[in-house]
């Protein structure tokens, strides 16, 4: 994806008469450019979530041999790293860029990184705070930071990068378990109680998840055989850190659909009486160009969507009314 948030914004500006929704003072609290960021945020991860799931956001992972008569297994999604050997600093447009001849280890898109150890008045600002990864490599590493521009500035080489690497897990979406070359399909739930009895595996659940990519998940019933385990998950949303960001992994030819999520939260934003609309047909698009949903799902999905609608459209009506009241006296 190589559209940004700030074409989306672009377009829905045109329908609320440039209305801003970046603000670069926000109050205290706020994030710079929302509530942008926030309604892109709410866009993606409603593509993303429970019940889409997309071929473009899927990923697999072993789970490993199963152990006879344990139920329990942990795994990690998101290893931390610590880079060194800074030799630059740059800053111009809310763009942190440190260069090195060698970092010693990379990080991905979206990880959370820590500064400390920078010394000097030019630089010390960047200690024990924080910035989010644009792109990482053996030499450069690009972060979204908001501060002044800052001309390249040398840097002593002892300063200390951690980064936290955010967790690609969204949710559980196939599992399977091999033994003897036959492979059967396990069902997904959301919790699973203990099991001693031994017996071959029919069910999984991702049972914890402590936000930092180290989950466990637990196989119903306990197993009788030494399974091999693969599961098939989509790939947890990412949030927005300015509005050149790109709508990734949402592909490009999905863009007017993210372009009609925008405008609807944006509608709901300014209080326009077409966000119920918006919101409908948005929702209405990203169903149907998903086309793999089952009826009961679509049922679900909609049920709490529509509830909302019928909440706004009954304040809107509301308001009207008494609007036209206070005109006839």
């Amino acid at each position: 994806m190589a559209r940004t948030l700030a074409e989306a914004y672009q377009y829905a500006s045109q329908f609320i008469r440039l209305a801003p929704l970046t603000f670069a003072s926000p109050p205290a609290g706020s994030r710079a450019n929302d509530p942008s960021l926030s309604i892109g945020d709410w866009v993606r991860n409603t593509i993303l979530a429970p019940p889409f799931y997309w071929r473009w956001n899927r990923a697999t992972t072993p789970l490993g041999v199963l152990t006879i008569g344990l139920q329990d297994y942990s795994l990690t999604f998101a290893p931390n790293v610590t880079m060194t050997n800074a030799t630059n600093v740059t800053i111009a447009s809310n763009l942190l860029t440190i260069t090195s001849a060698a970092f010693g280890g990379t990080t991905v898109y979206g990880a959370v990184v820590t500064f400390s150890g920078f010394a000097g008045p030019q630089l010390s600002f960047l200690n024990n705070t924080t910035a989010t990864v644009i792109s990482s490599t053996a030499t450069t590493l690009v972060c979204s930071y908001q501060h002044g521009n800052l001309a390249p500035t040398a840097a002593s080489g002892t300063e200390l990068i951690k980064a936290v690497t955010v967790a690609s897990f969204g949710w559980l979406e196939k599992a399977s378990v091999t033994f003897g070359g036959v492979t059967k399909e396990l069902e997904i739930k959301m919790v699973l109680g203990e099991e001693s009895t031994q017996n071959q595996p029919h069910s999984i659940a991702c049972q914890t998840d402590d936000g930092a990519g180290n989950l466990s998940f637990r196989i119903m019933p306990a197993p009788d055989k030494a399974y091999s385990t693969i599961l098939t998950y989509q790939k947890l949303s990412p949030n927005f850190a300015a509005t050149s960001d790109t709508w990734a992994p949402i592909p490009d030819y999905m863009f007017n659909i993210v372009c009609e999520g925008v405008l609807c939260k944006a509608y709901e934003y300014l209080g326009d009486e077409r966000y119920p609309l918006s919101l409908n047909k948005f929702l209405k698009q990203l169903i149907g160009f998903h086309g793999g949903l089952k009826e009961s799902e679509i049922d679900l999905f909609l049920g709490e969507r529509l509830a909302m609608q019928t909440q706004a459209q009954g304040s809107q009506i509301r308001t009207q009314q008494g609007v036209m009241s206070r005109g006839l006296q």
